[in-house]
């Protein structure tokens, strides 16, 4: 057994002990499972025909389970209003789902494993949401999230964990997101809760993300991908325009040094190239940028003609 693989275990295990005080603990059981799963790394191969994403699933579903009924969150404050509509929200999203899935779809065979996953991915929301009863709670979840991620990109710029093929990074990241495009999604939507730590974090979290913020986004920039890239820029607009006034200087602060790291990390030419493909006229498109115009065009007009789905 390797020294990773002992490390993993001992805080698989301690964080499932931490999760039967503290269910939000159990989240980061899952988290550990997901970014770190061990069938995906050479450290987790004596252990790798275990399905762990499961195990970490109900691990953090009997914590959650035993919190509400001990009744130890009894006391504490009523969360967001915003968390119930997004909850209500979540509820609708997987009935649509469903009433699709039984009554409309002419092969739901071909949507069933589309199917499952939303309403695992609705599931897990609902445990998040039912595990962080504090800032505190909310804290483990979050970093759980983003040092998961971070230890994603340690392997891919320090270990050169992944393959490059055609100029992008394939083989690495989390279950269901090895895939360039998958992997790069997936770091663009936790590259923002570095910022997050940075604003808002204990001094050892705002140290801690100053190697875990460039690791990420060195995968994404790895990674190449256009739509990724497209989602970096949508997102440092949305921190601007919905940030508080007192921290948005703090904001721009963090955006100027994350685009100094951009120009350090951008040593391949054909990574601007290709992006820049974005934009470029019809008869210079290339096949992949192509096709996925006809497939959002196909998309809308499916919705026009099939407003409850297909």
């Amino acid at each position: 057994m390797s020294l990773t693989l002992a490390a993993w275990l001992a805080l698989l295990a301690l964080f499932t002990v931490l999760s039967l005080r503290r269910p939000s603990w159990g989240i980061g059981v899952y988290m550990l499972t997901f970014f770190a799963f061990p069938g995906f790394w050479w450290w987790g191969r004596p252990i790798a025909h275990y399905r762990w994403s499961l195990i970490g699933g109900w691990i953090a579903l009997v914590a959650v389970l035993i919190s509400l009924a001990s009744r130890r969150q009894a006391s504490a404050n009523g969360q967001p209003r915003l968390v119930g509509i997004a909850r209500w929200a979540a509820v609708g999203i997987l009935l649509n789902a469903t009433f699709v899935h039984l009554l409309l779809a002419d092969r739901p065979d071909i949507g069933s494993d589309a199917y499952w996953d939303l309403a695992k991915f609705v599931l897990l929301f609902f445990l998040i949401t039912a595990a962080c009863r504090s800032r505190d709670d909310l804290r483990i979840v979050l970093l759980s999230i983003v040092l998961g991620a971070g230890y994603i990109g340690y392997e891919a710029t320090i270990n050169d964990r992944g393959n490059i093929e055609g100029g992008r990074l394939e083989g690495i990241g989390a279950p269901g997101a090895r895939g360039a495009n998958q992997c790069a999604s997936l770091m663009v939507t936790v590259l923002p809760l570095t910022g997050a730590f940075f604003l808002a974090g204990r001094r050892w979290e705002k140290l801690a993300m100053l190697p875990v913020a460039p690791f990420i986004l060195n995968v994404i920039l790895l990674c190449d991908s256009r739509g990724a890239f497209l989602s970096c820029f949508a997102m440092c607009g949305v921190l601007l325009f919905f940030a508080p006034r007192r921290v948005r200087k703090q904001i721009l602060l963090l955006l100027g040094l994350g685009s100094i790291a951009v120009y350090f990390l951008l040593g391949d030419p054909q990574i601007v190239e290709r992006f820049m493909t974005t934009f470029a006229p019809v008869e210079e498109r290339d096949s992949s940028a192509a096709s996925r115009l006809d497939y959002w065009k196909a998309g809308l007009r499916m919705i026009g003609d099939y407003p409850l789905g297909a």
